[in-house]
């Protein structure tokens, strides 16, 4: 794959790291394209037609992943916010390619290793430099 042609190896780390199933990616992408507007997880669970329980822990997974805030006056309610602007970045890159490149980014979710396999292949990956997410 060419350089800005397809999931690149960032967005590949991005996803296996922040995105555990395809209903929090659309969870995200959703907040995404309506922020500010704020969401509970009722809204989202209709909006998405998923369930409600699975709406809440999607919400609150990715706000602690620090890709949504939560609202602390009022429970329950979140909004877009990425942390700092590499996650911005990031979330952006993954919701243009998610147009052209759906199935694959589906097929990327599903394929992910679990976590003991990542975290054995990670201690072998060579550091650049400090994390920006």
């Amino acid at each position: 794959m060419l350089p800005g042609e397809g999931i690149t190896p960032e967005i590949e780390r991005f996803i296996w790291s922040h995105i555990p199933s395809v209903a929090e990616l659309e969870i995200l992408l959703l907040l995404r394209e309506k922020a500010p507007r704020e969401f509970d997880a009722a809204t989202v669970a209709a909006e998405l037609r998923i369930a409600p329980a699975g709406a809440e822990a999607g919400l609150a997974d990715l706000a602690g992943k620090r890709l949504l805030e939560a609202n602390r006056q009022v429970k329950g309610q979140y909004r877009y916010q990425p942390v700092n602007p590499g996650l911005n970045d990031m979330v952006t890159q993954l919701a243009a390619l998610y147009v052209s490149w759906r199935v694959s980014i589906i097929e990327l979710i599903f394929a992910k290793p679990p976590d003991q396999i990542r975290a054995f292949a990670d201690a072998f990956r060579i550091k650049r430099g400090p994390s920006h997410d």
